[in-house]
């Protein structure tokens, strides 16, 4: 392993092209076949550099030595191709002047030219490789023709001699099809050292298709970021890899500007784009299970100046921009205002499919948009996003429209929609006939005028909204996702009109309400806590409460599940009391609807316990049960198994005498979710069950003849233990009882947190002539 420890680029210092190419010339060959003497025995690469069998058994060392060597090697072969092709051309070009030239003698000599032009086309694919043993003589050779056909040129009594100059001619024919043998010779050695690098690097097998088809799937999975290269550090790996990556223009056109507004980066991506879609954005968006994208403000690029607005405009004129979310702070708010107006209202972009435009206000109250700025009509444009703006559109395939204020959450003056953009929004509302995403964030609305226009959007199927107002304006048939976060600080009278509103519109499809509280964890508003009223179209189960903590943004950004749900920031000091207090309000508004009798399930969720029970079997006073009014038609309450005192509240709550009479169809207790360590709190609750269980089945209303547990676990399915402990607990809970109890399990998996676990349903079938339980 003697030549490898010498460094071939050491070599190359005192090394010409003519011995760089004669070793690059030999790798073609047989290595210990070849007269090393001929090209000096320390420029060649030693034998088991390239022996398949050497190179397979080498060490991890080795290998990594091996590989820098033929990369090496393989650099110097494609720098000797360029050289003789350079070369070739010269020769070609030299080749066809004299033949053009002899093509002006007279006719008699037409056969000669012809002649030589085809032989001139055979070289093109020589069907004999050249001779290494004469390597230096035919190299001179040809050396020695240009030097002839130089001074052949420079003579007019020589160049114009027919007879001499066929025989330039034909001197250049040779040296032509001599440097074809040549390039041929080098693409053989090239082989050879792309075999040895394929040993030693199995990833090189791997066509440019199938890489190209890895390379893509690591780029989706891999996005690129300011902190992060993703997908693109794939093109250190070799020069192979990067040559396939930089052949891959779409996903260059993809993450073009994740690095910002910079503008020597964005130039050098796009121009590996090079005719693709591009998207403006520095973080991929990404999209909801309705097939709406969740935006984030985070994903805009924020540009400073009109230097780094040119790459995106040079593109926009292009008609080759996918995505466009820019920014810019107020400063700059009359330049990205020239430039949305040249790129969305002068021409009509017709692969755009999302914009996202920012206005960051530092506080004052918003400028207005001066007239007029109104949108092209971009065909294929499906998604808008305006923070702290709005331009006027009527676009024909757009489905989501988000609006999001975010001046200051005290100030409703900074808040305030301004009249003209109130009207804009109705009038494009009114023209978006295949809109299905509406969300309005943060804006106050002006208010009403005495003509109030209604606006039907026949395929809206999710809106979140602050204000409302908006919904009075609205006719949504086709509503199944509603989001609406109000504050209800003051009076509770948003809370009554909104969930009557919901009721008189949806009231006949709504068959389940879950009512939760939350703590509203601000340090902005520490004295507000959220409460939630979800409306669910399926009576088999609630709607999930909200995950705790509670993300303000998250809920109002993120898509609503298939339910209609109400947020109310209310005072904490109505909290104290959400049991008794709150979830009491609640129920008195819902039970005011003729729609309640289609209402067959109710969930109770509360995270602030309002009642500590120390005693479980004698509760310290003074506390107040909560006290629901009339539910005909409810069949199963949903309660949540969290902390003990808030459950025993609730079952406690539901066994009064007053609550029994007013929910004279519930046969059913569903407690969801059960961690593992909410084992202790059913054992707890024994008491308390059969309490619920004996005051039912003594009263002239249905029993309970099922619950049901939706049991989690973090490791997948709970262990045995854990569910004949809680089989054990519920027969407990029914010992007495002259019943016949029916287990049944299925595995779930919890939508939310994509937990697997495990539901149990207890049927209790009670016998004819049993006593009270």
């Amino acid at each position: 392993m003697e030549h490898i420890e010498s460094d071939p680029h050491a070599a190359a210092d005192f090394d010409d092209e003519l011995y760089l190419l004669t070793r690059n010339l030999v790798i073609a060959e047989d290595t210990e076949d070849m007269p090393r003497i001929s090209v000096g025995e320390h420029f060649l690469p030693p034998e088991e550099l390239l022996t398949s069998t050497e190179v397979a058994q080498s060490s991890s060392a080795e290998a990594h030595s091996r590989r820098r060597w033929l990369l090496i090697y393989e650099c110097r072969i494609e720098r000797n191709t360029t050289l003789l092709r350079r070369v070739l051309q010269v020769f070609q070009n030299r080749h066809s002047e004299l033949l053009d030239h002899l093509a002006t003698f007279d006719e008699a000599n037409q056969g000669l030219y012809l002649d030589l032009r085809k032989r001139a086309q055979q070289t093109i694919n020589p069907t004999s490789s050249i001779d290494m043993t004469r390597f230096h003589e035919d190299w001179s050779k040809v050396l020695t023709i240009d030097l002839v056909f130089y001074r052949h040129k420079r003579n007019p009594l020589a160049w114009d001699n027919r007879d001499e100059s066929c025989v330039v001619a034909m001197d250049l024919t040779q040296a032509i099809s001599w440097l074809y043998g040549a390039i041929d010779y080098l693409s053989e050695s090239y082989t050879r050292i792309q075999k040895a690098r394929v040993t030693l690097t199995p990833a090189l097998l791997l066509d440019r298709d199938s890489l190209a088809l890895i390379f893509d799937l690591v780029a989706e999975s891999e996005p690129p970021s300011q902190t992060n290269l993703g997908w693109i550090r794939l093109g250190h790996v070799c020069r192979a890899w990067r040559t396939v990556l930089l052949g891959m223009r779409s996903v260059w056109a993809r993450d073009a500007f994740v690095f910002g507004a910079d503008v020597r980066r964005s130039k050098d991506i796009l121009a590996r784009a090079d005719g693709s879609l591009v998207s403006v954005s520095k973080s991929r968006t990404t999209f909801g299970p309705a097939g709406t994208p969740q935006y984030r403000f985070d994903e805009v690029v924020t540009f400073l100046n009109l230097e780094e607005l040119i790459p995106v405009q040079t593109e926009a004129e292009k008609g080759l921009l996918r995505e466009l979310n820019v920014a810019c702070r107020e400063t700059q708010y009359c330049l990205l205002l020239d430039f949305i107006h040249h790129i969305l209202g002068e021409t009509m972009q017709p692969s755009l499919h999302s914009v996202n435009v920012s206005i960051d206000w530092r506080g004052r109250k918003l400028s207005m948009i001066p007239d007029p700025l109104i949108m092209a009509n971009h065909p294929n444009l499906r998604h808008i996003s305006f923070r702290n703006c709005f331009i006027p559109f009527a676009l024909p395939s757009l489905v989501s429209l988000h609006l999001v204020c975010t001046g200051s959450q005290t100030s409703l003056d900074i808040r305030m929609m301004p009249r003209p953009w109130f009207d804009a929004m109705l009038d494009a509302l009114k023209s978006s006939a295949t809109l299905k995403d509406l969300r309005i964030i943060d804006w106050t609305l002006p208010p009403s005028d005495s003509d109030l226009r209604r606006i039907k959007l026949p395929h809206l199927d999710t809106i979140c909204a602050t204000e409302l107002e908006l919904l009075q304006r609205l006719e949504l048939p086709e509503l199944c996702r509603a989001q609406l976060a109000m504050d209800c600080i003051d009076s509770l009278d948003f809370m009554c009109a909104s969930i009557q509103t919901m009721f008189q519109r949806y009231g006949s499809a709504i068959h389940s309400m879950q009512i939760s509280q939350r703590e509203w964890r601000s340090t902005r508003n520490s004295t507000t806590d959220i409460l939630v009223v979800r409306l669910g179209w399926t009576s088999s189960s609630c709607p999930p409460g909200l995950l705790i903590p509670v993300d303000r943004t998250k809920i109002l950004m993120e898509e609503p599940g298939p339910f209609l749900s109400l947020a109310y920031f209310v005072p904490r000091t109505m909290s104290a009391h959400t049991i008794s207090g709150l979830f009491r309000v609640v129920c008195n508004y819902v039970s005011s609807s003729h729609a309640v009798v289609d209402l067959h399930a109710i969930g109770f969720d509360n995270e602030t316990r309002e009642h500590t029970f120390f005693n479980a079997a004698q509760p310290a006073a003074p506390f107040r049960p909560m006290r629901l009014p009339s539910f005909p038609s409810v069949q199963k309450v949903e309660l949540p198994l969290r902390d003990f005192d808030s459950v025993y509240h609730l079952l406690y709550s539901l066994s009064a005498d007053a609550n029994i009479a007013h929910l004279p169809h519930l046969n059913c207790l569903r407690f969801t979710p059960v961690a593992r360590d909410a084992l202790d709190l059913l054992i707890r609750m024994r008491s308390i069950l059969h309490r619920l269980l004996r005051a039912r089945s003594s009263a002239p209303v249905s029993s309970i003849t099922s619950l049901e547990f939706e049991l989690s676990s973090p490791d997948g399915l709970p262990h045995s233990t854990w569910l004949k402990d809680i089989i054990d607990t519920i027969l407990t809970s029914i010992k007495n009882a002259p019943a016949t109890v029916i287990f049944h399990e299925q595995s779930t998996v919890n939508n939310q947190t994509n937990i697997f676990g495990l539901q149990l349903v207890v049927s209790i079938v009670y016998e004819l002539s049993s006593p009270n339980v």
